[in-house]
């Protein structure tokens, strides 16, 4: 092979290294304290809404703030979680276009749940963490463009980990007494 060849599959070797070494760090399981820089919850919104074969639709929400009661657990639960991006991710988030869009159709067995959570940092009014579940699948909020992007669970079903938050809502929502 001649010098030019070489000096080709060289660089090419060198940025498919860059790509996986950057894949595997964007994929490393994260928290919702790695979403955000220097992030401090002040307040957690929750809206739950069950859905299921029955005509029935049940919703609940939760709204606490640091210092109330059902805070510390709420965020105990929330701060438990571990995501995994996907690589793409990158690629949605500068090409949002190529995201999927509409309406999706999922079938639905006995129930599932429709999360949509979100908590306050340290400035008053942003809410820069926002995270929603749906029939199984996590997702994280892209600030930035207004997108949701795909994310994975680590350690549990995205399943599990959901219905588990859902199914505490309306105790922690729950007047105590």
């Amino acid at each position: 092979m001649n010098r030019a060849k070489k000096s080709k599959w060289l660089i090419l070797l060198v940025v498919l290294l860059v790509l996986l070494v950057f894949s595997v760090w964007y994929m490393r399981p994260i928290t919702i304290y790695d979403l955000e820089q220097d992030f401090h919850p002040r307040a957690i919104a929750v809206s739950v809404t069950r859905v299921g074969t029955e005509p029935e639709v049940e919703q609940y929400s939760l709204f606490v703030q640091e210092g109330e009661a059902g805070f510390d657990e709420m965020l105990r639960q929330i701060a438990h979680l571990r995501f995994s991006r996907y690589p793409t991710n990158v690629l949605l988030q500068f090409f949002p276009g190529v995201q999927k869009s509409g309406p999706s159709v999922t079938a639905i067995k006995g129930y599932d749940y429709h999360i949509d959570l979100a908590i306050q940092g340290t400035d008053e009014g942003e809410w820069p963490v926002r995270l929603q579940y749906d029939m199984g699948r996590w997702h994280s909020c892209d600030l930035e463009r207004g997108s949701f992007l795909p994310i994975r669970s680590v350690g549990q079903s995205g399943k599990e980990i959901g219905d588990a938050l859902a199914e505490s809502i309306p105790r922690l929502s729950a007047p105590s007494k």
